[in-house]
């Protein structure tokens, strides 16, 4: 009796080499498909690790000055022609800094001095009372994830870099006008920076 290579399945008759074949090409292919899901899930873990470690390790910072230069000295003084001129450097000094919230008190002086980069940006001025200091730190602290401009006083600058930073600064002098005072803020961390524009 000559034997038959096929095999029987389901009252049909398979050829034992082409089942075989079948069931190579599937495993391949289930195989194949795996290492395409675990390959495409490494690229988003890794996607958003980069996206994690970015925000924690990216700063903000808060920029405070004092006014520009007075046009005298009474105390309602607005800004002298060389004090829009510095408002003008201010502005170009912060223009690319990503600034989000800008402050200035209550006094003509100090939102003349801001009014220049806030109106490039597009931007409103947010105004706070000059001796209300505690108020003005708290709220500075509360956006340590936004980047700041405050414009104050010489007499309140010092107390309100305080109370953000715990740090104290020289007195400012009455005819200093371009200390730049940067607090940077990056996770839990505070650092107080001195400069000039």
């Amino acid at each position: 009796m000559v034997s038959d290579e096929r095999t029987h399945h389901a009252g049909k008759l398979v050829n034992p080499v082409f089942q075989s074949g079948v069931h190579i090409i599937f495993f391949h292919w289930i195989n194949l498909v795996k290492f395409e899901i675990n390959k495409t899930m490494k690229y988003i873990y890794l996607l958003l690790m980069s996206v994690l470690l970015l925000s924690c390790s990216s700063a903000h910072y808060c920029y405070i000055v004092r006014h520009a230069d007075k046009l005298d000295k009474t105390p309602y003084s607005v800004l002298s022609p060389a004090g829009h001129a510095r408002a003008g450097v201010l502005r170009d000094k912060l223009m690319d800094k990503k600034i989000d919230l800008i402050f200035a008190t209550t006094f003509q002086r100090t939102q003349e001095t801001a009014q220049p980069l806030a109106q490039s940006l597009n931007k409103t001025l947010l105004i706070y009372r000059n001796n209300a200091e505690d108020s003005i730190a708290n709220v500075v602290k509360a956006n340590r994830s936004k980047n700041m401009l405050l414009v104050g006083h010489s007499g309140n600058i010092p107390s309100i870099i305080e109370k953000i930073t715990g740090k104290k600064i020289s007195p400012i002098g009455e005819d200093q006008y371009d200390n730049l005072y940067v607090i940077k803020f990056k996770k839990q961390r505070t650092i107080l920076i001195e400069t000039k524009y």
